[in-house]
């Protein structure tokens, strides 16, 4: 137990002090999260700017990807899109989606447990998670995503998050 309270601190300390953010008066606090389950409320920061892997995937797209966590909990917040092109044309995406080979995903996780608290991931059909490209600011890299379905709890039963919203500066 004792191990696993000096990690949790030490990734903690890790955490908040990669943490960038900024605001932007259009969108929002940049490298933000927020979601809602019920009447539960989760948000935190991004750790580092989202990723923006420029080269082609084997599936023909190029794959977007974030971390954040919670800072009460230290719980983590991973979302991925394989997107079509760099530029963010296509405005909408979703995870649990089965017969395709996009990597779309969105998991919550504690960092004590093996099973995701939340998840919706193509790799794992059947929770449906939809996520629209709101906003785009090309001269500052900012994107904002807002994102709303279903989860699934490590019981395998299914749950609703609503209110989603991550604002992030990215990075090529």
């Amino acid at each position: 137990m004792k191990n696993y309270l000096s990690v949790f601190i030490a990734l903690a300390i890790i955490f908040s002090g990669c943490s960038k953010s900024g605001k932007d008066t259009n969108t929002g606090t940049v490298n933000s999260w927020t979601f809602t389950e019920g009447s539960k409320v989760f948000s935190g920061q991004l750790i580092f700017d989202a990723q923006l892997n420029t080269l082609l995937q084997s599936n023909n797209s190029y794959t977007f990807s974030m971390l954040g966590a919670e800072p009460t909990t230290g719980n983590t917040f991973n979302l991925i899109l394989s997107l079509p092109d760099l530029n963010f044309t296509v405005k909408t995406y979703q995870s649990g989606t089965a017969g395709n080979d996009y990597l779309n995903a969105f998991y919550y996780s504690s960092l004590t447990s093996v099973d995701d608290i939340y998840k919706s991931s193509n790799l794992d059909p059947g929770p449906i998670m939809n996520y629209s490209i709101t906003a785009y600011d090309a001269a500052k890299e900012v994107v904002t995503i807002e994102f709303s379905g279903q989860a699934q709890l490590a019981s395998g039963s299914f749950i609703s998050i609503t209110k989603g919203k991550v604002v992030a500066k990215i990075e090529r």
